[in-house]
Formats: C-alpha cells, sequence, structure tokens
C-alpha cells in the first residue's frame, strides 16, 4: 500500500474515532468501523484493519478534542 492511501486510511479511521469520543459514544472497533461506512462511505468497510497499529502508537490514538467532522460525512437530500 502506498503512503498516500495509508495516510487517507488513518486520518478518516482518526476522525471517525474522534467523533464517536465527542459524542460520548463507546469507541469499539466495531463502533468505529459503523462510523466510517455510515457516516463516511461504505467502501471503506476493510479500512478496520488499521486499527489495531494505530492503537499502538499514542498519536494515532484520539482525545475527543475538537469539533466534531463533517466534510466526510455522508449528504443526505433534503436534510
Amino acid at each position: 500500500m502506498d503512503m498516500k492511501s495509508l495516510s487517507e486510511r488513518v486520518s478518516t479511521l482518526y476522525s471517525a474515532w474522534n467523533d464517536l469520543l465527542i459524542g460520548g459514544k463507546p469507541c469499539s472497533d466495531d463502533n468505529i468501523l459503523h462510523e466510517v461506512t455510515h457516516n463516511w462511505h461504505d467502501s471503506k468497510s476493510e479500512w478496520c484493519s488499521e486499527l489495531p497499529s494505530m492503537k499502538q502508537h499514542a498519536i494515532l490514538t484520539p482525545t475527543g478534542f475538537g469539533k466534531r467532522t463533517n466534510g466526510g460525512t455522508l449528504r443526505l437530500p433534503n436534510i
């Protein structure tokens, strides 16, 4: 996998994980994957394989700081 693809995976997972923390929701791997596939894009379901290595590095573990993301959130018509 090239660095650009890996960076996209890690940044998307980080953002989804951080959004769960901001919302006070449990951050299990299943919940993070659900956040990615339902609020970002369902084609990213295989990306959960990056979570174990993210959890080994404190800098890649979100803290719930900041505002919830909305740039990657799927848009629903008429909402």
